[in-house]
């Protein structure tokens, strides 16, 4: 879902699926006294052509409705790619634990029951209008920082594999190893070259910010220093077999600090080789990602907890209802 909030209402927009018009009424006046912009729909054929003509933010669906109830709405509506990570919240007058399995295994996120109370209405459409937004802008920060690693990477492998080349024929080029120089210096990517056994023989100061070594501190050292227990041995082996097969890897590794602490990176490593081709030196270009991925951990959380008491929400306590009646059928 790809929304400009600026041309909707800032605290956003949702539509509300009801047939009895009362309760219609009420949740309409409740939400747009409170600053939502709010679209009707009185049954389920409505719903879903006004949802595709412009994707709401949040659904509040009821389940009991002639002609097409709440469930089967919901179904089509995850089967539009356009409406497919759009909130839906049921309302239901029913407390039957079924009909709640089956509203969240179609998709939905919450249930809300009536008769309505208007503080539960309220916070509840705020806490997963909060959510969707803050996954969108998750996700497009994500998309943005995967192509600036692109991007760097490529700029950045080409400078290193000039500096590694112009080092073996002994500054045959002066003003090229100048110019390269200033890129190695200047940006903000941490720059490891390592010789072909991995003993570190160069790093630039971004280097030294993130890590806290300094560059003289590394300099001869193997660069598993560096290495956080916390990797595994299988993205090790992965990293090698790419190397060895391609000449490049790339990925997420937990590093160390000179504190001490860990921290996830994503890495980039690649194979420089000298005329005769043999192996000449690894270049590795990282970004730290620990706000990211404490992002991500909030994101999660949030997921899975009541954003006002941070208690486990339905989601979770469904995913534990069907593990235990998974694990009794197994047991029967």
């Amino acid at each position: 879902m790809h929304r400009d909030f600026s041309e909707v209402n800032s605290k956003g927009e949702v539509l509300i699926v009801e047939d009895t018009p009362a309760s219609l009424k009420l949740l309409s006046d409740l939400l747009g006294g409170a600053g939502y912009a709010v679209r009707q729909a009185p049954n389920g054929e409505l719903a879903l052509w006004t949802a595709q003509a412009r994707p709401p933010e949040l659904i509040l669906l009821d389940v009991r409705m002639p002609g097409l109830d709440g469930f089967e709405v919901c179904r089509r509506l995850k089967e539009i790619p356009s409406l497919r990570q759009v909130p839906v919240i049921f309302l239901s007058a029913q407390y039957d634990t079924d009909d709640k399995v089956r509203g969240f295994a179609l998709g939905a996120v919450d249930f809300i029951a009536k008769p309505f109370q208007a503080e539960e209405i309220l916070a509840r459409t705020d806490a997963h209008v909060r959510l969707a937004r803050a996954q969108l802008q998750l996700a497009q920060e994500r998309a943005n920082l995967e192509r600036r690693v692109a991007e760097r990477t490529a700029e950045l492998e080409q400078v290193a594999s000039t500096l590694a080349r112009e080092v073996q024929i002994r500054r045959a080029n002066e003003e090229l190893l100048r110019l390269s120089g200033q890129v190695f210096e200047a940006t903000q990517d941490a720059i490891l070259i390592t010789d072909s056994a991995g003993v570190i023989v160069t790093a630039n100061p971004a280097f030294t910010r993130i890590t806290g070594y300094a560059a003289q501190e590394v300099v001869g050292t193997d660069i598993m220093r560096l290495h956080a227990e916390y990797t595994g041995e299988a993205v090790l082996l992965a990293m090698r077999q790419g190397l060895r097969s391609s000449g490049c890897w790339s990925g997420e590794v937990q590093t160390r600090r000179k504190s001490g602490d860990t921290y996830p990176c994503l890495l980039s490593v690649s194979t420089v080789h000298g005329p005769d081709g043999a192996v000449v030196n690894y270049v590795g270009v990282f970004l730290d990602i620990s706000e990211r991925k404490a992002e991500q951990h909030l994101i999660d959380f949030l997921s899975y907890h009541d954003a006002l008491t941070g208690l486990p929400n339905r989601v979770l306590l469904r995913e534990r209802f069907e593990q235990a009646r998974a694990n009794a059928v197994r047991e029967c």
